[in-house]
C-alpha cells in the first residue's frame, strides 16, 4: 500500500510540473484554434453551404498551422536542453535562426494559400462552395506573418519554461475536434520541455518517468473528451447548426472522433516527449507513412469506391483516420520505448567510465 501511494505522489508532482508548463500552452492553443472555432459555429446558423465553406477552409488552414508550428517547435527542445545545461549564452543565436525559419514558412502558407484552389479542385469542391472558401482562407491569410512569428518567439519562451506569456497574447484572437486536440497537443508541448530540461540537466531517469506520466495524463484528458462525444453528441452538434439532416450525420461521426481521442492522445504524447530527446526524423518518418501510406488510400477505398464494401462516404474516411491514428501510436510508443532504453545504457556506460 505504501508503494502504490508512493508512486502515486510521485506521480501527482510530476502532473503538477506538467500543468504548470502544459497549462498556459493549452490556454493560448485554445484561444488561437477558438478563431475557427467561432467561425464555424456562426456560420452553421446561418447556413449549411456557409458551415460546409468555413469548415473546409479550416480543415485547410488547420494543417498549415500545425505544420508551421511542427517546424518551429524544434526551438523549444533546442532552447530547453541549453537551459537546463546552463548553456544559455547559446540560446539567442538558435532563436534567430528561428525567426528567419518563421518567415520563411510565412512566405510558403501565403503561396499554398493563395494556391488552394487547386486543393478544392482536386476534393471536387462545388464552385460556390470553392468562392465560398477561397474568401474564407484568404482573409486568415493576413495574419500567417504575425503567427509565424509569433509561434518562433513563444517556441522560445516555452523553451525556458516560461509559458504564460504565449497565453497572454493569443487572448490574437478565441471546429469541435480541433478544439479538444488542443488539450493533449498542449501536454505533448509541456513534455517536450520536462524531457528537454531534464535531459540537459543529465536527469535521465527523470526525463524517461516524465514521458511516461505524460502520456497517462493525456489518456485520461483523451477520456474526459472521448464521453463528451459520446454521450452528449446533441449538444456539441447543436453550437454548429440546426439543421436536422447535418446534425444527425455530425453525431455519427462523433463516435469516430472519440475513439480516436486515445490513438491521437498517445501518439502525440509520444511525439511530445521524443522531440525532448531530439528525435524527429524517424517518427516524422512513421507518421508520414501512417498518414499518406494508411489513412489517405484507406479512407479513399472505403469512403469513395467500391472495391471492398459499398461506398461509405464520410464514415469510410473517419475509419482510415482512426486506422492510421492506431498505427502511428503504436510504432511512437514503441520508439519512445527503445529511445529511452538507449539512453539508459549510454548513461549506465558513462557512470561506470568515470573515475
Amino acid at each position: 500500500m505504501s508503494n502504490n501511494l508512493s508512486a502515486f505522489a510521485r506521480y501527482r508532482g510530476e502532473l503538477g510540473e506538467l500543468m504548470y508548463l502544459a497549462g498556459p500552452i493549452m490556454g493560448a492553443q485554445l484561444a488561437t484554434t477558438g478563431m475557427t472555432f467561432v467561425d464555424t459555429s456562426m456560420a452553421g446558423q446561418y447556413s449549411a453551404l456557409d458551415l460546409a465553406s468555413i469548415a473546409i477552409g479550416s480543415s485547410t488552414w488547420v494543417p498549415v498551422y500545425l505544420l508551421i508550428r511542427g517546424i518551429l517547435m524544434a526551438i523549444t527542445p533546442t532552447v530547453a536542453h541549453l537551459y537546463g545545461a546552463r548553456q544559455t549564452g547559446e540560446i539567442a543565436g538558435q532563436v534567430r535562426q528561428g525567426l528567419w525559419i518563421a518567415l520563411l514558412m510565412s512566405l510558403l502558407a501565403l503561396g499554398f494559400i493563395y494556391q488552394s484552389d487547386v486543393v478544392l479542385q482536386w476534393l471536387q469542391v462545388g464552385p460556390a462552395m470553392a468562392g465560398k472558401t477561397l474568401e474564407y482562407l484568404k482573409a486568415l491569410a493576413w495574419g500567417i506573418p504575425a503567427i509565424c512569428l509569433f509561434q518562433a518567439l513563444n517556441c522560445y519562451c516555452e523553451g525556458m519554461g516560461k509559458t504564460k506569456p504565449g497565453m497572454v497574447f493569443s487572448f490574437i484572437a478565441l471546429n469541435f475536434t480541433s478544439l479538444t486536440f488542443m488539450v493533449p497537443l498542449s501536454l505533448s508541448m509541456g513534455l517536450t520541455i520536462r524531457v528537454g530540461q531534464a535531459l540537459g540537466a543529465g536527469k535521465t531517469a527523470q526525463a524517461a518517468y516524465s514521458s511516461y506520466a505524460g502520456i497517462v495524463t493525456t489518456l485520461v484528458s483523451a477520456t474526459l473528451s472521448a464521453a463528451v462525444m459520446l454521450f452528449l453528441p446533441g449538444v456539441v452538434t447543436s453550437i454548429y447548426t440546426q439543421n436536422t439532416e447535418v446534425a444527425i450525420l455530425a453525431a455519427q461521426l462523433l463516435v469516430y472522433a472519440a475513439l480516436f481521442q486515445y490513438a491521437d492522445g498517445i501518439q502525440i504524447a509520444a511525439i511530445g516527449a521524443l522531440r525532448g530527446y531530439k528525435d524527429t526524423r524517424v517518427p516524422m518518418a512513421m507518421i508520414l507513412f501512417a498518414c499518406w501510406g494508411v489513412a489517405l488510400p484507406l479512407g479513399y477505398i472505403l469512403g469513395l469506391t467500391d472495391w471492398i464494401v459499398a461506398p461509405m462516404g464520410p464514415h469510410g474516411l473517419w475509419i482510415g483516420l482512426v486506422s492510421a491514428l492506431t498505427m502511428s501510436a503504436i510504432l511512437l510508443t514503441l520508439r519512445l520505448r527503445a529511445i529511452i532504453g538507449r539512453d539508459r545504457v549510454s548513461a549506465a556506460n558513462n557512470m561506470s567510465m568515470s573515475p
